[in-house]
């Protein structure tokens, strides 16, 4: 299956029938790298919530928004940008290459071959990356708690290039997830309103890769719990029902956000179970505009450790395999405390 073929079918990102929608790309690098880890991407519209650690998410729902969240072993630098409109983005047809003005450009290169380079306004910080994706998944239509969405992740996608700090290369090397989404809100009663989205990408033994998305209403029903595990590469292992605990909490903003969880699935003969700690992280520096914007949502992005086991199960008897890795969470508050 080609890139192309998954990401944007079925939907234009420039359409007006999209009240939010939006491609991000998540990336984790090898120890040795001095870049941890990033967050790349655009949103048009806006979601309603509050990111992890933030107390609103203040913005334009006609407005375009570029984000690039570059973690070093010293510090966050974040860069976000809502000064371009809809019209500012611009797309092919017929392949994954696309602009908005000059902070941002993806270019196709092959059939699952991309390149992804964005630069803040200051120049002193970018990205030239190359991805490689070897898998996806497609959500055709999704019904969440207030809205209709498509989504479609690549969870095991190779990511190297060059990472730019305050003007200075850094070679990089890992793994990530692009993750697509296209959503229509649901203008109804009986629409329930979000509690929380969770969503985690891990890259494990430097090897292999995990997505967890978990999406629950503020009645408390889960609308969306899912696990991507890419250990066989190829062939994606999907547990399609998730056990998430928070055990652990800390308090920012007079909001309780979880700050140890425990996660466990099992389907057929596999089963996985991992504890996550997760890195506070400290913001260097911010650039972007509006200025507002600044103040209300620069995001924590916070960096997770993690460790357990996979167990798979045959005649044989069971094989063990203890995993290890590190990634991203991107957790959204609306109007449910998680404890």
């Amino acid at each position: 299956m080609k890139l192309a073929d998954v990401f944007f079918q079925n939907s234009s990102l420039y359409g007006s029938m999209n009240d939010c929608s939006g491609l991000w790309l998540f990336a984790c690098f090898n120890d040795d790298c001095y870049i941890e880890s990033l967050r790349a991407g655009f949103m048009q519209g806006f979601y309603e919530g509050i990111d992890y650690g933030l107390e609103s998410i203040h913005g334009d729902p006609n407005k375009v928004t570029v984000r690039l969240e570059i973690l070093t072993k010293e510090g966050l630098y974040t860069y976000i940008d809502q000064r371009f409109g809809r019209n500012d983005f611009r797309h092919s047809v017929d392949g994954m290459n696309m602009s908005i003005r000059n902070r941002l450009k993806i270019m196709q290169t092959g059939d699952s071959e991309v390149v992804w380079s964005m630069i803040d306004t200051t120049g002193d910080f970018g990205i030239t990356l190359n991805l490689r994706a070897h898998s996806y998944h497609l959500y055709p239509t999704l019904v969440l708690p207030n809205n209709l969405s498509n989504m479609v992740v690549s969870p095991d996608v190779d990511v190297s290039g060059v990472v730019t700090v305050k003007g200075e290369a850094f070679d990089v090397s890992g793994m990530g997830a692009l993750d697509q989404n296209w959503s229509r809100k649901i203008h109804s009663e009986s629409a329930q309103r979000y509690g929380y989205s969770h969503y985690e990408p891990i890259y494990w033994n430097n090897e292999f890769a995990s997505v967890l998305y978990f999406i629950v209403s503020a009645n408390g029903t889960v609308y969306l719990q899912d696990l991507i595990l890419t250990m066989h590469r190829g062939k994606n292992i999907v547990f399609h029902e998730v056990a998430l605990e928070h055990t652990s909490f800390e308090e920012i903003n007079g909001i309780s956000i979880p700050v140890k969880y425990r996660v466990h699935a099992r389907i057929e003969n596999i089963e996985i179970d991992y504890v996550v700690d997760i890195i506070p992280t400290k913001t260097l520096a911010v650039s972007g505009y509006p200025e507002m914007l600044l103040k209300t949502w620069v995001p924590n992005m916070p960096l997770i450790s993690a460790w357990g086991t996979v167990r798979e199960h045959s005649g044989q008897g069971t094989k063990e395999t203890s995993i290890v890795g590190k990634g991203i969470l991107e957790f959204i508050l609306v109007d449910l405390d998680p404890s």
